[in-house]
């Protein structure tokens, strides 16, 4: 299947709702899935199957759209149209579609030329367009500032200075995330012990420190936003339990060792084939562990940050009408 069929076949307000977005709509406007949008100001041409916010510009002035590709590359922060069409078949269940990328040599060493370069990091979010981006998914700016740092980047391929939120893996490096890239500057787990973040392999020399590591029950997150929804769903600062925050279902592997040594493994991944993938390979390779997928508390939503932002939605929507009641 190539693009041209994905961009045709897959409708743009069905894939919005299996990705847990808000498709009330009056007539053809519906609200911006991938920011605050009170009034309806998207619109969409089923017909063609294209869309078109007129709430967000572009920098020559142009309304944002384009096709259902470049609506989940808004709505998920993927950057590359295969992954995004990917994903499309992914969340329609056709996963047997695959879409394998094909580099040159030229390709391979222009990709190899954009990694990030990292220039500073602040332990704390300051950023008000960051702290904005994360009040979007409902995430406490505060409760972000705990766990991940501000972090300034710079793109080795055209050394465009970049400001990301950055969660720290277990090799030094961080997952970086705002509200229109989502990358890392370098691949790794993020494992966290007791509400304690580890920095470095688990065999190395120090970890006495961390005398309960493999104990008890451990909570699985694909992406630190996830588990940030997670602490907020709760209302708690620190995890109850060990955790293991993939930043990419590719780094699934290196998280079944730390995995095999609990005797409980919730698996928080998203509903999707990739987030399904992921409970499989943990069932299949921790077989004396009781793994429990918690999919199911947040069937209707593609992820826990999905299921988060529209149940507040929901809510706050509600307080609104109640007030509105009482006032007539």
């Amino acid at each position: 299947m190539n693009f041209e069929q994905i961009r045709q076949n897959y409708p743009i307000v069905e894939i919005m709702e299996r990705l847990g977005c808000d498709t009330s709509h009056h007539g053809y406007m519906y609200h911006a899935p991938y920011r605050q949008d009170k009034t309806p100001s998207m619109h969409i041409d089923a017909r063609r199957n294209v869309w078109c916010d007129y709430g967000c510009m572009n920098p020559d002035g142009t309304p944002v759209g384009g096709g259902n590709i470049e609506l989940v590359k808004r709505i998920t922060g993927i950057e590359s149209n295969i992954e995004a069409a990917q994903k499309i078949l992914d969340i329609f269940n056709h996963i047997e579609n695959s879409i394998a990328p094909v580099f040159s040599k030229t390709e391979n060493r222009h990709k190899e030329s954009s990694r990030i370069i990292i220039t500073s990091t602040l332990n704390m979010v300051l950023s008000k367009s960051l702290q904005f981006y994360l009040q979007q998914r409902c995430i406490d700016p505060n409760l972000a500032s705990r766990w991940c740092y501000e972090v300034n980047f710079r793109n080795g391929q055209d050394g465009k200075e970049l400001y990301a939120i950055g969660f720290p893996n277990d090799r030094g490096s961080f997952a970086l995330r705002n509200s229109f890239y989502k990358g890392c500057n370098g691949q790794g787990v993020s494992t966290i012990i007791k509400g304690r973040s580890i920095v470095g392999p688990l065999d190395r020399e120090d970890r006495h420190f961390y005398p309960n590591a493999g104990k008890g029950k451990v909570l699985v997150f694909e992406g630190f936003m996830d588990y940030l929804s997670y602490l907020t769903l709760y209302r708690t600062l620190d995890p109850p339990h060990d955790v293991i925050v993939l930043n990419s279902t590719a780094n699934v592997s290196e998280a079944i060792p730390f995995l095999q040594s609990h005797d409980s493994i919730e698996c928080w991944t998203d509903n999707d084939e990739s987030g399904k993938r992921v409970q499989t390979i943990i069932q299949d390779r921790c077989p004396d562990s009781d793994v429990r997928f918690m999919g199911a508390c947040y069937s209707r939503y593609n992820d826990l940050n999905d299921y988060l932002v529209c149940e507040t939605e929901k809510l706050c929507q509600g307080q609104q009408q109640s007030r509105g009641q009482r006032i007539q």
